[in-house]
């Protein structure tokens, strides 16, 4: 462990909430006694103590990704914006007498939401200060929040069993899943936002969702009741957190436990990271501490892929089983892709594509044929349009804003979600290159990160240059 910043006669209490500033340089705490702190990690120095009057058991508090905003969640009705220096502080009225017990910045910085202990979630606006969305969430406690990376929306586990998945801008729900036998206590996002695990206890099990389709990969039981959920190692190794400080490392690629550690004897862990683009792992404990741990040793226990001779053909039926509706057959193959030899170099390619050419009267006519009054007409047009994907997205956002029809607004109302890639509206070939990327982010190989560099800088797709950018800034 690099940093054990509080020592027990100066406990303030379990350290029940944690962040981290992005450049990992700042870790802030909550504590179960109306403290929240504040620590250097280089130097374990403490840059700041507030107490919160009221706060109860459980609190939380987040870092705004510029790393200049805190939110204090812990007391009834309201969260405590305030900046690092203290200079200046609000409090975010959620408007009902009920204790915030979570809380999240999206990571674009532009929303805070928090969870209360009746099952509300209640997004506010962070410049404008606004609460945007109260939303009756859960019937009971929201116990897990966790932030996708590109920004768009928010994860949510709870008592009722139920995790869940909602857009931050609009407050909509995106799916909800009775996932779990007993209450939902961790979940958290992959580095790409492709994949959301959640832990529950009862059967004490862990679950991993594909985001954009809503569908459970893989399903692993473990023992000792987890507590906490993350990701590290590009996607392919997910640490727990357990009672009895104990951490288990699992195997994405197999579903596999490969290592169980127990570091020190005594305090639960209540909350863990991993610290974006490092091998750093922080946890927060009962005893009021939080300590970094190296993960270089650890991460080298993990099993090799075995390696797989494919010939082209038959890495070209595995890239084509990327497209597979069952997400657990599309894991597969994309498994067995990342154990191919030349894997980078064929799904760098596969990845790059060429911008499609759009004959405008073609398009015209399209459009024009999802009003027809053939049923088969309608559908020919609203599949053969999709194929264009972002290039007409601009033309058919015209067709919404002026057409007086209900048929053609609701069809081109469903094209431009899955042209734009909004979970559970991603096209098929979206979906293919969002679990190619995630493959490459799993290879973690030099070859692999030159791949997601060279289709970021590629301009035949924004939306596939967007989703590698995102993936790199996380593993960078």
């Amino acid at each position: 462990g690099e940093l054990k910043p509080l020592s027990p006669k100066n406990s303030p209490g379990a350290a029940t909430g944690m962040d981290i500033t992005p450049d990992g340089k700042t870790i802030a705490l909550a504590h179960s006694n109306e403290i929240f702190t504040v620590w250097d990690r280089a130097s374990g120095k403490l840059l700041r103590k507030r107490i919160r009057k009221g706060q109860v058991a459980h609190g939380d508090i987040a870092i705004s990704p510029d790393g200049r905003w805190l939110a204090a969640a812990g007391t009834p009705d309201s969260l405590l914006l305030t900046t690092r220096g203290d200079d200046e502080a609000v409090e975010l009225k959620s408007g009902e007498q009920v204790p915030l017990q979570t809380v999240v910045f999206t990571a674009d910085g532009k929303y805070i939401a928090a969870g209360c202990l009746s099952g509300k979630l209640f997004i506010w606006e962070t410049a404008s200060r606004r609460l945007l969305h109260t939303i009756s969430a859960h019937t009971t406690q929201i116990w897990a929040l966790a932030a996708s990376p590109d920004g768009t929306t928010i994860g949510t586990g709870s008592f009722d069993r139920h995790t869940a998945i909602w857009d931050a801008a609009s407050g909509k729900e995106l799916g909800k899943w009775q996932t779990h036998t007993s209450f939902v206590r961790g979940v958290t996002f992959s580095h790409d936002g492709t994949r959301m695990a959640s832990v529950g206890q009862g059967q004490n099990q862990i679950v991993i969702r594909e985001v954009p389709t809503g569908k459970v990969i893989r399903k692993m039981p473990t023992d000792w009741a987890p507590t906490t959920v993350a990701f590290c190692d590009g996607g392919r190794t997910l640490v727990t957190g357990h009672f009895h400080d104990r951490f288990k490392f699992w195997d994405l690629a197999t579903g596999a436990m490969f290592f169980e550690w127990r570091p020190q004897d005594g305090p639960y862990t209540l909350e863990l990271m991993v610290l974006p683009g490092s091998q750093s792992l922080v946890s927060s404990y009962t005893d009021s501490t939080a300590v970094v741990w190296d993960l270089k040793t650890v991460l080298a226990k993990l099993p090799a892929l075995p390696r797989a001779a494919h010939t082209k053909e038959q890495m070209e039926q595995l890239w084509n089983g990327l497209t597979d509706n069952d997400a657990s057959q599309a894991d597969a193959a994309m498994w067995a892709l990342v154990s191919s030899d030349g894997a980078a170099q064929f799904l760098r390619n596969q990845l790059i594509v060429k911008p499609m050419e759009v004959d405008e009267r073609v398009v015209e006519k399209l459009v024009a044929d999802l009003d027809s009054d053939e049923f088969l007409a309608r559908e020919t047009a609203e599949r053969e349009l999709q194929l264009y994907g972002g290039v007409i997205a601009e033309r058919l956002a015209k067709e919404l804003a002026a057409t007086e029809s209900a048929e053609v607004r609701v069809r081109v109302s469903r094209l431009l979600k899955r042209i734009s890639g909004t979970p559970g509206g991603l096209s098929p070939q979206q979906l293919q290159a969002s679990r190619g990327i995630h493959a490459l982010a799993c290879l973690g190989t030099p070859a692999a990160m030159e791949a997601l560099k060279v289709v970021a800088r590629s301009k035949s797709d924004p939306w596939r240059a967007s989703m590698a950018q995102r993936t790199l800034d996380r593993l960078q």
